[in-house]
């Protein structure tokens, strides 16, 4: 015999799934995630200032990009 599984997988109407969405995109996320964004945009710009906005590019993918890359250093004054 098979058994009854212990917990059944809730299922929610698509008015409840509407709700959970409202909810979510709410003030109670919207504020802490825009907080959190300019934290790491100011993090990035100091990061930036100071020299470290590069990543180094593996095998031919620095070549493959090299026009993209000096274009910018040229914009940024490097």
């Amino acid at each position: 015999m098979r058994k009854t599984p212990k917990r059944l997988p809730t299922v929610l109407t698509k008015e409840e799934v509407h709700r959970v969405l409202d909810a979510m995109s709410g003030a109670c996320l919207k504020t802490p995630l825009q907080e959190h964004l300019k934290r790491v945009k100011m993090m990035h710009e100091d990061d930036v200032a100071n020299g470290y906005g590069h990543v180094y590019l593996p095998y031919a993918l620095e070549r493959k990009y090299a026009a993209i890359i000096s274009m910018r250093a040229a914009c940024e004054g490097l």
